[in-house]
């Protein structure tokens, strides 16, 4: 246990045993700057900084080893949905894919995270930082609009900032930031892609992973509906160029 002294304290050393009893995990120093962790089966590493040894940071990839064993794979199934799609998986990179599953995680983690007596501050490393600006709601507009000769790839580049700036700004944990006018202003410029990425999301927040008496599918139910709305979206797009 020395070599994770810095990482441990009295507010996740319960979190980190009773995780260590049911899955195994590594720990590893590296020459880098941010934290991640890598999991595959009933085995996860966690990368740390060699010197930025935090707690906070610590226990938020804990937190993501924590849904695991929920059986909680948001973001594997996303991915696999995304890749096995015809249609969409030619409009996220990996990128965007993984950037959605971690913010679908997080939802869940930080609940966690504020009752484990941790500040909602050291949640993520930009936590400060506005995830939707003014420049990008004009950029997005800007794309969306594109007519001729550029219109499916402005399509394409409107659709992926979208997505990602509409998952980013419901998963910030800094309640300082008032973004109700700049997601107003979102779904004026595609009230069909916010909406259903919308009914998504809540449903997603709403999702009880303790339930044990989840209808079949459980989450895979409401993402699935979800792929196949946007499927519909980009459809429609490709259709109107032609």
């Amino acid at each position: 246990m020395n070599h994770l002294e810095g990482l441990i304290d009295n507010r996740n050393k319960q979190l980190f045993e009773e995780l260590k009893s049911v899955h195994t995990i590594d720990v590893q120093f590296e020459n880098r700057n941010d934290y991640s962790c890598f999991s595959k089966g009933n085995h996860s590493t966690i990368y740390i900084p060699k010197f930025d040894k935090k707690p906070p940071s610590f226990t938020h990839e804990l937190l993501h080893i924590y849904l695991r064993t929920k059986k909680v794979f948001i973001g594997a199934a996303f991915k696999i949905c995304i890749n096995d799609s015809d249609v969409l998986k030619n409009y996220f990179d990996d990128h965007l894919i993984e950037h959605v599953g971690n913010t679908l995680d997080h939802v869940k983690m930080f609940p966690q995270f504020i009752q484990l007596g941790f500040n909602q501050s050291e949640f993520i490393t930009d936590f400060n930082v506005d995830k939707l600006t003014e420049a990008q709601i004009q950029t997005i507009k800007t794309k969306f609009e594109a007519k001729w000769f550029f219109k499916t790839h402005k399509f394409k580049q409107a659709f992926k900032l979208f997505i990602g700036k509409y998952f980013a700004v419901k998963a910030c944990p800094n309640t300082s930031f008032n973004y109700n006018d700049k997601l107003s202003r979102l779904r004026d410029i595609h009230p069909e892609l916010y909406d259903i990425s919308q009914t998504f999301f809540d449903a997603w927040a709403a999702f009880d992973y303790n339930d044990t008496n989840q209808l079949s599918g459980g989450y895979h139910v409401i993402l699935y509906d979800y792929i196949s709305e946007l499927e519909n979206i980009v459809r429609r797009a490709q259709e109107e160029k032609n």
